[in-house]
């Protein structure tokens, strides 16, 4: 056995690049930072592995196994497949630990994944008792774990953005709000909300346009700017509605280009749904969101998320669930943005400060991974 060989094992879902994907690397960074011999292997099925796009034998995947002290889990998905292995391999001595990425009630929505719920959901109880330790992206999802088991070893771990990310990030402080705004040609009486992502359901898309729809048939006092890489599904999204072109900013642009636009916004949209799978996440957006210290409009149901915004009275927790109506929603964004006031912003500025050097800073990163494999 190697002292320092850590198996990062990670779902399929790590080819789609998406916060999954930015997470697991950012983990084998940590590790590797941490003078670890980290092994990344990539599930493609059950007895599926890939290391470097090369795929692994089942007597391949044995010896790497059993040549490692620790197995680095990310999420349920890849536990259950490594607890599978551990039985047909017969090993029994490797400490393993579990990062949760999210809630698991995502998966009772049909037979199936009910089916799968129920058994990821004895496997997850199974982790708590025997697993090294579990990871939680939330504080929300560490708290509701403790209440299930509270001997179990929980460490707060949440998502960030990578290190030049955060680099640009910085960075992107130094230029001036109104540099971005002369150059997209917005009026200086508009007020900037920013959206940056792609269409998925959960970032609740459709609201984000009935929000444009009602200021441009109302008030018009908001410039809508939209990144995202998929342009095609927003723009057909958006011609189905009465919403004037002159509007909104709809663009694609590099990872490390969006701290510019962050940073000149008024606003961050960051509007989720009331349940466990929001409440439960750490939304790798939000997170940057923070770093720009732009304010941000965030749902009741964002967990961590909408109690620091709350805390740091910049911008607004706007609780959708309790609002029958996109113009109920219009109204609470615009109460949110007419009471906004510089004070608020300095104070959230404090706030930033502190928490971007604490819970949410590199060096907590890399202290809770010390902590993991202690």
């Amino acid at each position: 056995m190697i002292q320092n060989r850590v198996v990062v094992m990670a779902s399929p879902g790590f080819s789609k690049k998406t916060g999954y994907h930015m997470r697991v690397m950012r983990d084998v960074a940590l590790l590797s930072e941490l003078h670890m011999d980290v092994r990344l292997v990539v599930l493609n099925g059950m007895f599926s592995y890939h290391e470097n796009g090369m795929k692994l034998s089942i007597v391949q995947m044995a010896r790497l196994w059993r040549s490692s002290s620790f197995i680095w889990c990310e999420n349920i998905g890849s536990t259950f497949v490594a607890r599978l292995l551990a039985i047909i391999l017969g090993i029994k001595s490797k400490r393993l630990v579990l990062v949760m990425h999210g809630s698991l009630t995502e998966l009772a929505h049909d037979k199936l994944g009910f089916m799968k719920y129920i058994l990821y959901k004895g496997l997850l109880r199974h982790c708590f008792s025997n697993y090294h330790c579990v990871l939680c992206v939330s504080e929300y999802m560490k708290n509701s774990f403790t209440h299930e088991d509270p001997k179990s070893k929980l460490l707060f771990s949440p998502n960030l953005p990578s290190e030049e990310y955060i680099r640009h990030s910085n960075l992107a402080k130094s230029f001036s709000k109104n540099d971005l705004r002369k150059e997209l040609k917005i009026e200086t009486s508009k007020t900037i909300i920013l959206y940056s992502g792609n269409t998925q359901p959960w970032q609740k898309i459709d609201l984000l346009a009935d929000l444009m729809e009602v200021d441009a048939a109302t008030e018009n006092r908001f410039h809508f700017v939209i990144l995202t890489n998929e342009i095609i599904k927003f723009s057909q999204l958006l011609s189905s509605r009465s919403i004037a072109y002159d509007g909104f900013t709809l663009r694609s642009v590099g990872n490390l280009e969006v701290p510019r636009y962050l940073r000149a916004s008024d606003f961050l949209y960051c509007l989720r749904d009331d349940n466990e799978i929001n409440k439960f996440s750490c939304p790798t957006k939000a997170v940057e969101y923070l770093y720009s210290g732009s304010p941000m409009l965030v749902s009741a149901g964002l967990g961590d998320f909408a109690d620091i915004v709350t805390i740091s009275k910049c911008g607004g927790v706007i609780d959708i669930e309790a609002l029958e109506t996109p113009r109920q929603i219009y109204d609470r964004v615009v109460n949110v943005i007419d009471n906004f006031s510089l004070t608020s912003n300095q104070q959230f500025s404090a706030y930033m400060e502190i928490l971007l050097q604490g819970d949410y800073s590199r060096e907590y990163a890399i202290n809770v991974t010390k902590e993991a494999l202690r």
